[in-house]
């Protein structure tokens, strides 16, 4: 007869701690990752946990790009066209409130590695470009700045997750010199990854 309410208080202690694995969070997240679309950039990342819902993401990235520009020449159509590419590291630190990870938690939702909808604040600094020259002087530089972001995060199997987010630029700086870099006003990205 103890045998068996060992038995029954045992399996209920795994349970309890099966779902504590399940709903907790760990300190911190390595992860890599590829983010599409304009652009892409092969990132590496680590999320480190502040509080229960609050993060920091600190980030490494090779960023490239491929712009198609034309050229008239004689008429106010298009006729040469040529697609130069960029290359440059951008590095982030994005402060991360995840708003719904209580209630996901509650309705006995997956929220593995946050996975849930968040608001953040993404300042960054991004490079030269390593292969450019005067070209480029119109259409990218380095500069800082930081971005007002709304993402969801999503672990979908053991070691991969996505995370779909956008954002506006609140402001940039160009390293030429004080006035505002050359940077899209908002920002849209689809980053594929893997944790480790």
């Amino acid at each position: 007869m103890r045998l068996k309410y060992l038995i029954v208080f045992l399996l209920l202690s795994f349970s309890s701690i099966a779902q504590q694995k399940h709903y907790s969070q760990p300190k911190g997240i390595f992860r890599a990752s590829i983010t599409v679309p304009i652009g892409i950039s092969v990132n590496v990342s680590y999320e480190l946990k502040l509080k229960k819902n609050l993060t920091l993401v600190p980030q490494a990235s090779l960023f490239s790009y491929f712009k198609i520009r034309g050229e008239y020449i004689g008429s106010p159509s298009y006729t040469n066209y040529q697609s130069p590419s960029l290359l440059a590291s951008i590095f982030s630190a994005e402060l991360r409130y995840y708003f719904n990870l209580n209630r996901r938690t509650a309705k006995n939702k997956n929220v593995t590695n946050y996975s849930a909808g968040y608001i953040g604040l993404q300042p960054y600094t991004a490079s030269n470009p390593f292969n450019g020259d005067d070209n480029y002087a119109l259409d990218y530089e380095g500069n800082n700045g930081a971005f007002f972001n709304l993402g969801v995060q999503k672990q979908f199997h053991k070691h991969f997750y996505y995370n779909l987010y956008a954002g506006a630029l609140i402001g940039s700086r160009s390293f030429k010199g004080s006035y505002a870099a050359n940077v899209d006003p908002a920002h849209v990205g689809l980053t594929l990854g893997y944790t480790f």
